[in-house]
């Protein structure tokens, strides 16, 4: 797992997306990306499930960071809401 795979990931996905639609339609992403270095240790010393752990936490910290601020626009954006 390195980050050069993120890249090629974000090609095939977009390259799935285009190929039924067309034109320059791409795929929809959030991408998190963290320090590989931590990972790349983690399985070096054969920890897969530190390796699995580190970055599944950091996608759910990512996620839940993205939910509240969502959460956030709205309280300010709704009717009777803090931008109203």
């Amino acid at each position: 797992m390195r980050w050069e795979s993120s890249v090629a990931y974000e090609g095939i996905m977009t390259q799935e997306v285009r190929r039924p639609l067309g034109g320059t339609h791409s795929a929809d992403l959030i991408v998190r990306s963290y320090d590989f270095a931590e990972i790349e240790r983690l399985q070096a010393e054969g920890d897969w499930d530190a390796a699995r752990g580190a970055a599944c936490d950091r996608c759910a910290s990512a996620w839940s960071r993205m939910c509240r601020r969502l959460d956030l626009l709205h309280e300010h954006h709704a009717p009777g809401g803090l931008g109203h």
